[in-house]
């Protein structure tokens, strides 16, 4: 079996306890003998500087191969690689955040052909929503479909935001940032999780289902020490100092480890022991904020010592009773760890992975304190005179990959064939038209779908020409036909999905063949869209369209990024989906179109429906095009268009 696990850290190279979770899982495999699988892990070239030595080091101690993301999107036409690698994978936006998910979908295409092999299972964390293309391309057909994608519960942003709610902004990104994540754990065939809590604190706050739950495998990750890091002797009975050595970052209270020690040092100044923050950190604003809580009276006691060497660590740890004040853990991997040596530790009541933890019990394994400064600082107290007993085995379970039987997620199929309505309006001509007709021939005469197309009135010479059988024509009392018009005939149709095309905008015929397979396969599923080829009017004006291939303009325009079902981005946005998508029928009748909307009838209609919740697949590919021309409305715009849904 061959298992794949995506991440941008990996111990012994990088801090971060979902390195450490992927190097035990390394070294549990490597020695389990004739059971075991064959690991890959996959990083981005654009985080991992050092992925060579990385590299070397795993194939040296058989830990498994480790794969760098390609630098261009090597897997994806010219056009497509050219537009996604424009993006900026940092841009803290839904267009750096999906790009992301686009280098790892387009790494793991590399990996599989780079070393001839399939994958049988693909790993991804939480955080960051990075399987959000991969899930998208099983799920389009495209590739993966003998994979099972997993979605480790570890931290998501959204997790984390709710967890230090007081220091982050909330807008757009944030909200496009929370949506990715929650479409990730929620369509992954596989959620693997460490502590039931922590499941139903995840489901809580998410809202999922039943039908989520029984995706959820629970297993006890392998935890354990390298020989430097185990401690010689009673550390706990001579230990003397506190330490806090989780990473920097609000959710983890480095806060309340520094004010509990002032006010334990106040209260002792005859302590010879010191405060000790052995730590990492990115924020060098809030790590200035901490260092400014300590008084000068107490400077010497209370001492930082950042991203210090692994040695180092190891011996502030060998003496210190060890601290973990966070508010929010999926598991805690330091926390174990130091069961393991025997160390007294101080813990979180109000962490649910503490608080609520099987493991930990009060006085037994650990002491607790109840969310404040001044309690941990009792605690700190009573630490020093805690005569510890020896603390229980770790809990034992068996990884996921090991099973007999991956579990797995499966699709409602509908059961039936169903038929695809395309609505063409816009067209000023016959020549426009013809230009849809060829690029439709194949789908038309296979009869995968029929055409529908709307006129003004004034163009009823066309009823003279001879047209395909699959092609209707409708005539509007205007040019552009109203809102209403499109109800009506919406209503008159006798198909299963539709989807608009317009002069302005079209799809590949790959794009609507994989629109109705999926929404064939998977009753689930309301509307299928792709990122989106974007031009502008200058790209087109000098560009002539060449026959059989519309993208050889003379401007090579931009990417226009979706996000799928993010409901809570609707106040922000309108244009989450292309107009141009394939929806349901059903759908767009329970949702119809206004008629006071104008040019924003279908972005309306379709943000509407995207707010109740409706499921959005987005194909990572740029399998629609769209001009963007000016909407011409006389008196809305799309902030109104918003304030009403």
């Amino acid at each position: 079996m061959n298992v794949c696990f995506i991440t941008n850290e990996l111990h012994p190279f990088k801090p971060g306890g979902l390195g450490r979770l992927m190097y035990n899982f390394a070294v549990q495999n490597r020695d389990h003998g004739a059971d075991r699988r064959n690991f890959y892990f996959l990083v981005s070239s654009h985080e991992v500087s050092n992925h060579a030595a990385l590299a070397e080091f795993f194939e040296q101690n058989g830990l498994g191969t480790v794969v760098a993301t390609p630098q261009s999107f090597s897997y994806f036409d010219e056009t497509e690689a050219k537009l996604f690698g424009w993006l900026d994978p940092k841009e803290y936006s839904e267009k750096g955040f999906v790009r992301k998910s686009l280098e790892y979908y387009n790494g793991l295409l590399y990996l599989q052909n780079r070393y001839d092999v399939e994958l049988d299972v693909i790993e991804f964390p939480d955080y960051g929503a990075w399987g959000f293309s991969t899930i998208a391309a099983k799920q389009a057909g495209l590739h993966f479909q003998k994979a099972q994608i997993a979605v480790r519960l570890h931290s998501t942003g959204g997790i984390i935001h709710d967890a230090e709610p007081f220091y982050h902004r909330q807008g757009k990104s944030e909200r496009a940032f929370f949506e990715l994540e929650r479409q990730c754990i929620e369509q992954a065939d596989i959620v693997p999780a460490h502590l039931e809590t922590i499941t139903r604190a995840n489901q809580d706050f998410y809202g999922f289902g039943a039908d989520w739950r029984r995706k959820v495998v629970h297993e006890f990750p392998p935890i354990f020490l390298d020989e430097d890091e185990m401690f010689e002797g009673d550390g706990a009975a001579r230990a003397r100092n506190f330490i806090f050595s989780s990473r920097l970052q609000p959710f983890k209270r480095p806060d309340l480890f520094v004010k509990a020690g002032v006010i334990f040092l106040d209260a002792h100044p005859d302590y010879d022991g010191r405060f000790i923050v052995a730590s990492y950190g990115w924020d060098h604003a809030y790590i200035g904020w901490l260092r400014e809580l300590v008084p000068e009276r107490h400077k010497g006691r209370m001492v930082f010592m950042l991203n210090a060497e692994a040695s180092l660590r190891n011996k502030l740890l060998e003496n210190a009773i060890a601290v973990v004040p966070s508010n929010y853990e999926s598991l805690c991997v330091f926390a174990y760890e130091s069961a393991l040596r025997d160390a007294k530790l101080i813990l979180n009541r109000k962490c649910l992975a503490f608080g609520e933890g099987p493991y930990w019990s009060e006085h037994e394994n650990c002491l607790m304190f109840d969310g404040t400064a001044e309690d941990l600082a009792r605690a700190c107290e009573d630490a020093l005179a805690w005569d510890k007993p020896p603390a229980p085995p770790l809990p034992e379970s068996l990884c996921y990959w090991h099973l007999p039987e991956l579990p797995g997620s499966v699709a409602t199929a509908t059961g039936r064939k169903g038929r695809l309505a395309l609505i063409g309006y816009g067209f000023s001509s016959l020549a426009e038209i013809n230009e849809r007709l060829f690029e439709l021939s194949p789908q038309l005469k296979a009869g995968e779908l029929e055409f529908h197309v709307v006129v003004g009135n004034a163009h009823r010479d066309l009823q003279a020409y001879d047209l395909p059988e699959a092609v209707r024509l409708h005539f509007s009392p205007w040019d552009t036909p109203s809102p209403d018009f499109f109800n009506r005939l919406l209503r008159e149709i006798d198909s299963d999905y539709v989807a608009f095309v317009t002069h302005g905008g079209w799809a590949t015929a790959g794009f609507y063949r994989t629109a109705l397979d999926v929404m064939d396969r998977d009753a689930s599923v309301d509307i299928v869209t792709s990122h989106v080829h974007a031009l502008s009017e200058d790209d087109v004006k000098d560009g002539r369209w060449q026959e059989g291939d519309r993208n050889k303009y003379g401007g090579e325009g931009w990417a226009m990024i979706g996000i799928g079902g993010a409901p809570s981005v609707v106040p922000w946005s309108i244009h989450l989906v292309s107009t141009l998508s394939c929806v349901r029928r059903e759908l767009a009748l329970k949702h119809p179109f206004h008629e006071e909307a104008g040019a924003y009838f279908l972005a309306g209609a379709l943000s509407k429906a995207i707010k109740a919740g409706a499921r959005v697949l987005v194909v990572p590919r740029l399998a629609i095009t769209e001009i963007q021309l000016p909407v011409a409305t006389r008196f809305l715009s799309e902030q109104s268009v918003l304030a009403s849904l």
